[in-house]
């Protein structure tokens, strides 16, 4: 397997990282392994932030539509909205740098989620890219609604992504999203769409302990789905759940019948969640 460094990364153009990624198994395995490097490092602070919050930026790398502008233009603008991936600042962190770069690459195939649905083959070379590199955060950058409402990531449904493509969430967007919804395409008929993402990542165990202290915060449908579907059983995460009456006693309700006899007295304690379909879909054998 070859190995490769940040300095190798940075010295290749857009064209060569995109190639590289597309035809390079062992390239596009260490750019999965550099983004969970960089999401384990706490060393990193607000850095991290950032990085995510560049991942999610919806503005255009180049704007080339503005036939105006100058390459001066560009870099200036570049800068402004990518600083971790294209400012000559040799205090970030140079695996921050680098996988800005990349993102920053791949944004450059799609430069709009409206083009996803009518260019199929930068859709498809987009989502392969997405599906090599794992990378969940820049996913979420190209979160859009289809016109019965329904979430869609990189032109596929959104179930399918999540389900399928194994992603990788930084803690600070899993934070983020369990904060607030609404960094997702709004609709008005359904304006918590980013609970979705939240949900299955908490229903597959994925859903960082402080995410999941966010969500059980916000105590609404989403939160009590999130109980109710999850798969997770690490000790943090239970503790979480179970130092609150309320919470533990939605919880037993999975597999005790005598929590969900219990369950239904309360239930006017969870805004009146229609417990009764739940029970009808996960009866106890």
């Amino acid at each position: 397997m070859d190995t490769y460094t940040p300095e190798q990364v940075l010295a290749l153009s857009d064209e060569e990282i995109i190639r590289d990624i597309e035809r390079n198994d062992d390239f596009a395995a260490y750019l999965r392994e550099l983004q969970l490097e960089i999401y384990g490092d706490d060393t990193l602070g607000e850095v991290k932030t950032a990085l995510t919050g560049e991942a999610i930026n919806r503005a255009s790398v180049d704007c080339n539509w503005r036939k105006e502008w100058t390459e001066d233009d560009r870099k200036q603008h570049r800068e402004e909205l990518y600083p971790l991936a294209f400012k000559g600042d040799e205090a970030i962190d140079i695996r921050v740098r680098t996988l800005a770069r990349v993102r920053c690459a791949i944004k450059r195939i799609a430069d709009s989620v409206s083009d996803l649905a009518h260019r199929s083959d930068e859709r498809t070379k987009l989502q392969n890219l997405l599906k090599r590199t794992k990378d969940g955060d820049l996913t979420v950058r190209y979160a859009d609604s289809d016109r019965d409402g329904g979430l869609h990531l990189a032109g596929e449904d959104s179930r399918e992504v999540m389900f399928g493509w194994g992603l990788n969430f930084s803690p600070d967007l899993q934070l983020k999203l369990a904060s607030d919804y609404e960094i997702m395409p709004y609709d008005p008929i359904m304006p918590d769409k980013g609970a979705e993402i939240i949900g299955i990542l908490a229903q597959e165990c994925q859903l960082s302990p402080v995410a999941w202290k966010v969500l059980l915060d916000r105590d609404n449908d989403s939160t009590y789905r999130a109980i109710w579907n999850t798969k997770d059983t690490r000790l943090e995460v239970m503790d979480i759940i179970m130092r609150s009456d309320k919470f533990a006693l939605l919880y037993r309700a999975r597999t005790e019948k005598s929590a969900r006899a219990d369950l239904l007295k309360r239930a006017s304690e969870f805004h009146d969640a229609n417990f009764k379909t739940w029970f009808r879909h996960r009866p106890i054998r």
